[in-house]
């Protein structure tokens, strides 16, 4: 069982590669997957040898449950990155974008994560011994899954990706810096956005300045020929008296 569980688990691998870099176009985005699942597992595994239970038939299905699992959110996260790199000038470096990418999915996973793992820390906890193998990997591997998506496979991602030509050009001109987004925009856009504002509050306020001066001097100059009638008949008056 073991060993048609290993030749299972390799399989998936070829094929969780195949798929990624189809569906995305990109190989790179697959192995970054493969190499957070490997992690898992190890992780996985290493608690096992620590706390001393045996690796049952059961363990290797709950391995197997984990790579969908832990898949999950890294295939979120790389179709975010995918779909905001989709602009033809960015205005931010590829490892910009990608913590934006991350912010933006982060509490969604963090949602969806916690719901599967308190019905399996349920089974861990209440469940039988013949439960308690599987729930004890599905348990440590959904904890890992939840940050493996973000800590080791869009990091290895944005490193291996930023060595690109194109996204080097943007790191040389936008810096290596990783900037913080604002209300869903850059820092230097909701700079200028605001510097724009500002502009057309000042020529609004400007014109409305105008427009008070321009009547003041309207109201003046008609003020004007009514004051001068006024001393001419009081002239007249004077003479003809």
């Amino acid at each position: 069982v073991i060993q048609s569980s290993c030749i299972a688990f390799f399989v998936s691998l070829l094929l969780i590669i195949a798929y990624i870099s189809v569906r995305f176009r990109d190989p790179k985005m697959g192995v970054s997957a493969v190499i957070a699942l490997l992690h898992d597992l190890v992780i996985v595994l290493g608690v096992y040898v620590l706390v001393g239970r045996e690796v049952t038939p059961n363990t290797i299905a709950a391995l197997l449950t984990i790579l969908g699992y832990s898949l999950y959110d890294t295939v979120v996260v790389f179709h975010r990155i995918n779909e905001n790199m989709k602009g033809d000038s960015p205005k931010c470096t590829f490892a910009t974008m990608a913590n934006h990418s991350v912010n933006e999915v982060l509490v969604r996973s963090l949602n969806t994560s916690i719901t599967s793992l308190i019905p399996v820390a349920a089974m861990l906890i209440f469940g039988g011994e013949t439960l308690r193998d599987f729930a004890l990997a599905m348990t440590v591997g959904l904890v890992c899954g939840c940050y493996s998506s973000y800590a080791i496979a869009t990091p290895i991602y944005v490193m291996w990706k930023t060595r690109e030509p194109q996204f080097t050009k943007l790191q040389k001109k936008y810096g290596t810096e990783i900037q913080r987004w604002f209300l869903n925009r850059l820092p230097q856009a909701a700079a200028a956005a605001g510097t724009a504002v500002d502009a057309a509050a000042d020529n609004a306020t400007g014109q409305d300045a105008a427009a008070t001066t321009a009547a003041s001097q309207g109201q003046q100059a008609a003020s004007k020929p009514a004051k001068t009638q006024n001393r001419s008949k009081k002239k007249r008056k004077k003479v003809q008296g």
